[in-house]
């Protein structure tokens, strides 16, 4: 974890990892491997961190050798690294970008939600939240922060709903 995250964002980053598993954690892999056999910079993309990460996720996204799903993930990788340094605006362009390509990219609707969402864009984060459903409907984690938006928006029943279906789904969700 980078240092320097919020609380919250760092709590939102931890939650953002069940998703990812939901896609499908081989063909996410076969993506990467193809990004990597495309563009070694893809490689620096998805081992490195920080900095060192945005420059090879930038020369891969810029080298023209990418597409489709691989660029998707690259996309998806830099916007991950400027999360982490708290460039919202960077990572919610990334995020953007990965799903435009890949509209099954369940990780970046989740993760640019959560930004949304730490911005109070309640409106826009539940929308991500949404796709996430749609995506995965036993997403646990994207229930709970789309009824967690709803009730900020003045929704508590819609928002009351959504928490008990993240309950149902997952205990580690019920209030207690």
């Amino acid at each position: 974890m980078r240092f320097g995250l919020k609380l919250s964002t760092a709590i939102l980053l931890a939650c953002a990892g069940a998703p990812a598993a939901a896609q499908g954690s081989d063909a996410y892999a076969r993506a990467w491997e193809a990004a990597e056999r495309a563009d070694p910079n893809a490689a620096i993309c998805r081992d490195k961190s920080g900095d060192e990460a945005i420059a090879g996720c930038t020369a891969a996204i810029q080298s023209g050798k990418l597409s489709g799903i691989g660029l998707a993930i690259v996309y998806f990788g830099r916007g991950f690294e400027y999360q982490g340094q708290e460039n919202t605006a960077r990572a919610i362009a990334d995020y953007g970008e990965a799903i435009r390509l890949d509209r099954e990219k369940v990780g970046a609707f989740f993760n640019r939600g959560a930004l949304y969402f730490l911005q109070e864009d309640y409106t826009r984060a539940i929308a991500d939240y949404d796709e996430v459903i749609r995506i995965n409907p036993r997403e646990a984690s994207a229930f709970r922060t789309r009824g967690w938006a709803k009730r900020r928006l003045g929704k508590t029943a819609e928002g009351d709903a959504d928490l008990a279906q993240a309950c149902k789904l997952d205990s580690e969700y019920c209030e207690k």
